[in-house]
């Protein structure tokens, strides 16, 4: 693979990179309202069940060999927007 091709794919790396972040925080943010008006109503924050039914949707969409990669990463997103 020649210098240019590198380049080339790590600037395509850098739009992912790029576009991935503000997906994230996008999703963060609205997590973090949904938290805030369970809290509100004295619900609990915690809901196992539903983030056990986003990561099986998420993984049914992936590859298998990509199922620890999606957990890794919704595991601690979930438990971020939690603090």
């Amino acid at each position: 693979m020649e210098r240019i091709e590198i380049d080339i794919l790590r600037k395509r790396l850098d739009q992912l990179d790029d576009e991935i972040v503000t997906l994230l925080l996008k999703r963060a943010h609205i997590a973090k309202q949904v938290i805030a008006e369970k809290k509100r109503q004295n619900f609990d924050v915690e809901d196992s069940q539903r983030e056990k039914a986003i990561l099986q949707t998420l993984c049914a969409s992936a590859p298998e060999e990509y199922h620890s990669l999606i957990e890794s990463i919704y595991v601690e997103l979930f438990s971020w927007v939690k603090r």
